[in-house]
């Protein structure tokens, strides 16, 4: 699906094409085989969550990068339980593990998301929380984006809180749309990186989340070995997680 043109008919005689990727984020494990079946062109994964980092994630991310895909990012998610560690000590040790375990990826997705994770009803709390967790993934010079929607945003931290704006941002919302249509800015977001819009299921896997990238762009990778393409670069047309 790389550099696809996706097409949508609108009415009778006109229509309106989207240039971009797609791809899927999984909280599973999967294989190369299994992501070439698939056919997408990046995926995320989720390697942290309950305070510790999630065993799957090497394998799964690698297995991205085997199988063709144009990108990989990974997903932390906060603990807050009374057995977790300070969020400043859960993003070092994720930090760690991705080195340790010579992970490459392109972006690490900080969750905000009111369903994950155990956020306070206190925005207050909450505003303290994200501070020290996006305070330190900056500081460690890791690539920072955040996974969050308005309703989530607003409820954990305020409607006017704008304490992540520098930050590259990818929402959710599955109305099953590959644009940007529904976007309304918040938080200081004109304008969002990534849309998580629904939900598939193929090759015997699933379900995963599917996710809309426009306008991908040539970067490097963080961490793990070089990449290379078919004429021998070490950079790609990579999306923007």
């Amino acid at each position: 699906m790389k550099f696809t043109i996706f097409c949508l008919v609108v009415g009778l005689c006109a229509l309106s094409c989207v240039r971009g990727d797609i791809g899927i984020d999984v909280s599973f494990s999967l294989t190369a085989s299994e992501l070439r079946c698939l056919g997408y062109d990046f995926l995320i994964a989720k390697c942290f969550a309950e305070g510790a980092p999630l065993d799957y994630c090497p394998k799964t991310v690698t297995a991205a990068w085997q199988a063709g895909y144009n990108s990989a990012g990974v997903i932390f998610e906060p603990c807050f339980a009374s057995n977790c560690s300070s969020l400043e000590f859960q993003i070092h040790d994720f930090y760690t593990f991705l080195s340790n375990e010579n992970v490459a990826y392109k972006h690490i997705w900080l969750s905000v998301d009111i369903k994950n994770g155990g956020w306070s009803n206190d925005t207050k709390q909450n505003d303290v929380a994200f501070k020290e967790m996006y305070s330190t993934a900056i500081n460690t010079n890791i690539p920072v984006g955040i996974f969050t929607n308005m309703h989530s945003w607003m409820t954990l931290l305020g409607v006017n809180y704008a304490g992540g704006e520098k930050a590259d941002l990818w929402y959710f919302d599955h109305d099953n749309e590959i644009n940007f249509n529904d976007y309304e800015s918040f938080a200081g977001w004109s304008k969002p990186s990534l849309k998580q819009y629904g939900t598939g299921k193929n090759c015997g896997v699933g379900p995963f989340n599917l996710d809309f990238l426009p306008n991908p762009y040539t970067t490097t990778t963080t961490g793990g070995s070089t990449h290379t393409t078919t004429d021998g670069s070490s950079t790609f047309a990579i999306p923007r997680y």
